[in-house]
């Protein structure tokens, strides 16, 4: 699977370690209520294969992978959050994101 480059720095997020749906079996046909489900590693909704596609980009300035965060939650776990405005602040500050343009005021926290 190819994933093309934003063209833009990136930090790449995600988490793994959560029981993700990889496939679904219908031993009884289509018409199944409850397919059996094969679990692999990733967030609970993507696997861990294809978040980590990002890493193959030649923009991805660094790379954080969480331990057991599901993906609905990673808008609302703390580590993850620190992880953004360390971001942000290095983009204030001029570091790698600096060459990205603002489109409104810096967030100083």
């Amino acid at each position: 699977m190819d994933l093309p480059e934003p063209g833009v720095p990136v930090r790449c997020l995600y988490s793994q370690g959560v029981d993700t749906p990889q496939s679904y079996h219908y031993p009884a046909g289509w018409d199944e209520k409850s397919p059996g489900i094969t679990n692999g590693d990733g967030d609970g909704t993507v696997l861990h294969s294809s978040l980590k596609l990002c890493e193959r980009w030649s923009t991805v300035q660094a790379t954080k992978v969480f331990q057991g965060v599901k993906h609905s939650d990673m808008l609302k776990d703390e580590a993850v959050i620190a992880e953004v405005l360390d971001a942000v602040r290095s983009a204030s500050r001029g570091g790698a994101y600096s060459a990205v343009p603002m489109l409104a005021e810096p967030i100083v926290v």
